[in-house]
């Protein structure tokens, strides 16, 4: 089983160090930031992801996300090998953003979603996704960038999952705090998936959802319903010390549910 794979060989929380450099001989000096020009070489994207006993981490999944006319797209997606390292191949100039995700390659093709589950190393002790900001390439050999670590060990304690919550009575959420946190945002989502309700941004950990109203969409001032209710917490995420580049800005939880009565 290929989650079966990812789950043991991913092990503790997940650092991972990227390089891009345009296409051309010559060893890329550290913490080199490149001047952005216009350019037409292409690029490779190499680094290495390790458990955070920095021994290799195997078949962890990486995406690169190009923004054009402001909508996000994959361009490659790649595993890491048995040695931890990846690689992005021809690269055009272009604005970009490096995003861990827990899916397999063919899963983050469907968009399968991953559900949370305390008993799933996966899905409980990671980010479901994290990304870094924008970066731009140029598409010059000159310009190189060195991209910090991203961290991408999560144990998010979600609560409640799989349990029943009144229709009468607020819904008090909780989560674990993750480093280097500065907000989080709890997303809740209806039995087929459209917003229902999103917080403001929340500086502590939990959450009391006491009028049990939605505020998105279709579902604005509309009051629960029994039934599931999915939902995320997305944390905002400063991470600008931890060296020169772009660095991790965004990440979230797997989906946890709940059952209105």
């Amino acid at each position: 089983m290929k989650n079966a794979h990812l789950i043991k060989a991913l092990g503790a929380s997940l650092l991972t160090a990227i390089t891009l450099a345009a296409c051309s001989p010559g060893t890329l000096p550290g913490n080199t930031v490149g001047v952005p020009g216009t350019g037409t070489q292409t690029a490779s994207i190499t680094g290495s992801v390790v458990k955070a006993d920095l021994t290799p981490a195997n078949n962890a999944t990486l995406v690169l996300i190009q923004q054009t006319g402001g909508q996000d797209r994959d361009v490659q997606i790649v595993r890491t090998g048995s040695d931890g390292i990846y690689r992005f191949t021809n690269i055009p100039a272009g604005q970009y953003r490096l995003a861990f995700v827990l899916q397999t390659e063919d899963e983050r093709k469907n968009n399968t979603t991953k559900y949370y589950s305390p008993t799933d190393e996966l899905a409980s002790r990671y980010f479901s996704f994290i990304t870094t900001g924008n970066f731009t390439y140029s598409g010059n050999a000159g310009s190189a960038y060195q991209v910090p670590q991203l961290n991408v060990g999560w144990v998010s304690g979600l609560q409640p999952h799989g349990t029943s919550v009144s229709s009468n009575g607020p819904v008090n959420f909780t989560w674990a705090p993750v480093q280097g946190a500065t907000s989080y945002i709890l997303d809740i989502r209806d039995a087929n998936n459209n917003p229902f309700y999103k917080s403001n941004e929340l500086t502590g950990t939990s959450f009391n959802w006491s009028d049990l109203k939605g505020n998105q969409g279709a579902n604005n001032g509309v009051a629960v319903r029994p039934g599931t209710y999915y939902y995320i917490v997305n944390a905002r995420l400063n991470r600008s010390g931890v060296g020169t580049g772009p660095t991790p800005t965004y990440g979230g939880t797997a989906l946890a549910s709940f059952t209105v009565n």
